[in-house]
Parts: C-alpha cells; sequence; structure tokens
C-alpha cells in the first residue's frame, strides 16, 4: 500500500530526518518546518527503525555518518521495506558514494554544505515524484485495497 495511513491526504507531509550532528538536524528541521512539513529527527539508526514500527514517513532524510550503522545500510533497507521517499544528505561527496547512495534506492543526493532553500526544492520534488508514480502507476489491485472515512485513507 503506498499511502501513508496517519496522514490526512490533504495534512502536511511527515519527513524523517537522521543525522547524528544536532545542529544538521536543527537546521534541516527548522527549515523544513518553515515551509509546513512535519518532522520528526533522530540521531541513530536504532531510533529511526523504532519510528518506522509506528509510523512509515512520506520521505526519509538519511546522514551516511551515523554511530550505529552505515547509512548505506539504512537506505538500502528503507528502500526495501518502506513506501517512503530516501534522500542521502551527507559530507561524503566522492563519485563513488554518490553514485551507490542512487544505485541503492536514494530518491537525491545531497552533499552538506547545503543551501536550506535549495533543500527545500528537492524534497518537494521527491514528493511530487512520488506522488505522481503512486498515483498512475498503483496496480489495481491496490488501489481496490484502499479505504475512505471521515477524510483518511486506508
Amino acid at each position: 500500500m503506498s499511502e501513508n495511513l496517519f496522514r490526512q491526504p490533504d495534512g502536511p507531509r511527515c519527513i524523517y530526518v537522521l543525522d547524528d550532528d544536532p545542529d544538521i538536524c536543527r537546521l534541516v528541521s527548522s527549515t523544513l518546518r518553515e515551509f509546513g512539513f512535519e518532522i520528526v529527527a533522530c540521531h541513530s539508526a536504532a531510533a529511526l527503525r523504532r519510528l518506522l514500527q509506528v509510523r512509515v514517513p512520506d520521505l526519509c532524510i538519511v546522514d551516511l555518518g551515523l554511530p550505529d550503522a552505515d547509512g548505506m545500510d539504512v537506505v538500502r533497507e528503507l528502500q526495501a521495506r518502506y513506501a517512503c521517499g530516501v534522500m542521502v544528505l551527507t559530507g561524503r561527496g566522492y563519485l563513488s558514494d554518490r553514485v551507490m547512495g542512487l544505485e541503492l534506492g536514494a530518491d537525491d543526493y545531497v552533499v552538506k554544505p547545503f543551501e536550506p532553500r535549495e533543500l527545500v526544492a528537492r524534497v518537494r520534488s521527491i514528493l511530487r515524484r512520488r506522488d505522481k508514480s503512486h498515483s498512475t502507476s498503483a496496480p489495481s489491485e491496490a488501489r481496490s485495497q484502499l479505504a475512505e472515512f471521515a477524510g483518511w485513507r486506508f
């Protein structure tokens, strides 16, 4: 099912920010909140996995340099198990890292330092592409499993 179970169709889009640097988390979170996104920040892969058990966001922004996991493994896991967008936001700017991140399923790869307004544009672009692909390519079986009630989609 491609729809988020906990978000009303017209409500704010939910984004998880995974970065072990509290300053980066604050910058990304405050910037995206200014543009109407609901943000949940976490500082470890374990914390992200706990959040994913409760709610799958529309997008995960993932740093590759994490204290408890390889960020590339997190990207691979998100791509394989969850119907959410994935953006890599990292200090690793080597071509091999960028290519690997995109090959593993990231929708975009942004290198630090970054321009906050450009980050917002890239987030919106990912969400637009995902919305289009899910609305036009969802199999009829998945569509028939959707239920709507009081503005909620299940």
